[in-house]
């Protein structure tokens, strides 16, 4: 099932949270009721939503810190599955709209991509657990060490074993081999080629930057964007601004942030069209394996902690190799939502580091999704 519509099951549950308070979820066939007349299309997964509702999962979301939030909802999930029988990739969509809809995460298609069952889905339901084979995969280097306790770190796809070369005939019949690379063998015409090709890489290093690529316009779409704002990216909680790093990073932030600019999706956007020198960077810790197009990850800017300590290094190398080492670079922050402090904590450290351009983009992923903008696969941490 696609996570579009766990994405709208997600922001269902907060319009209901937002119109009836603390207690919204209390009666849980109010919740029912108004999750079937806005999506009458969802009434499988409404069920499971339902069920969900019955095992306590939102009790247990709101009640967990946020630096066990990953583990718990890896464990409601599994009892989701143990007591009703729902697919485990299902099972994970339900307690991400959940988690959404509390603001303790990004929508559910932020998520990375559950795996497809090895079988069809029963009709009649939602779909049982199926025993699947386990798939290897490859985890990024150095990127579980960087996550919080309790978060577990992204799955990534399955690497598709490569099928053997074929050595290549030379057009000009030159086939004396100089070396091998990969497999291929590297004739003479080969290796003239390969050198050519060095000797415009080493012409063209003076002009790299960026970590390493030429600076570009962003390529986002020509879409009219709100100036009200998507997902709650404007909404003030009253929360006051501060200057230490929150550790409470799941809960309301504050509207302003010392040391940097508040900025709305609509102002991200048009920043990033003007000016291709401005830096995207996500800073959300928790995993997910999709990100706002044209965005880099440091997760270690969001952590909480001290200006003194080991995240602070982390942040400094990294935004040193993202901006060539020049402190007026526009850097704009985010995270998964206006209830979420890693990004506020992010501009914090970059002021900290001497950066003198620094913007926070309050509303994050959820408010990106919401305005429809475009996402790119999750790179690999900046080190």
């Amino acid at each position: 099932m696609s996570g579009a519509l766990y994405d709208q099951l997600g922001e269902a549950l907060r319009a209901q949270r937002e119109r009836f308070g603390a207690d919204a979820f209390d009666n849980r066939r109010r919740v029912i009721s108004l999750l079937a007349d806005s999506l009458p299309e969802a009434r499988r997964e409404i069920r499971a939503i339902a069920s969900a509702l019955d095992e306590g999962a939102m009790e247990a979301l709101s009640s967990v810190e946020r630096r066990l939030l990953g583990m718990e909802m890896d464990r409601q999930a599994d009892k989701l599955e143990q007591s009703v029988g729902l697919r485990p990739d299902l099972a994970k969509q339900v307690i991400r709209a959940l988690a959404y809809a509390l603001d303790l995460g990004p929508p559910p298609s932020v998520y990375e991509a559950a795996p497809a069952p090895s079988a069809p889905p029963a009709q009649d339901w939602a779909g049982m657990s199926q025993p699947t084979a386990a798939a290897s995969y490859h985890p990024p280097p150095s990127h579980s060490a960087s996550l919080a306790p309790g978060i577990s770190p992204t799955h990534y796809a399955p690497q598709q074993p490569h099928a053997p070369q074929q050595p290549a005939q030379s057009p000009l019949g030159l086939e004396k081999v100089l070396f091998t690379f990969q497999g291929t063998p590297i004739t003479r015409l080969h290796g003239a080629i390969a050198a050519g090709v060095v000797a415009l890489g080493v012409l063209a290093l003076p002009l790299l930057g960026n970590g390493g690529a030429t600076p570009s316009p962003h390529a986002l779409p020509d879409v009219q964007l709100s100036d009200a704002g998507y997902a709650g990216e404007m909404h003030d909680t009253g929360v006051q601004a501060k200057d230490s790093l929150e550790s409470n990073v799941g809960s309301p932030t504050p509207i302003t942030v010392p040391g940097g600019q508040r900025i709305t999706t609509k102002q991200v956007v048009d920043m990033m069209r003007a000016d291709a020198n401005v830096i995207l960077i996500d800073v959300l810790v928790d995993p997910h394996n999709v990100t706002a197009q044209g965005a880099r990850y440091v997760p270690a800017a969001g952590q909480p902690g001290g200006f003194n300590d080991a995240a602070q290094a982390q942040t400094v190398q990294a935004l040193r190799n993202l901006t060539g080492g020049r402190n007026d670079r526009p850097l704009v922050f985010f995270c998964a939502g206006a209830a979420c402090w890693e990004s506020y904590n992010a501009v914090l450290r970059a002021r900290a580091a001497g950066y003198t351009r620094l913007y926070w983009y309050r509303g994050g992923l959820a408010s990106w999704r919401a305005a429809g903008l475009p996402m790119q696969n999750l790179p690999p941490p900046t080190n």
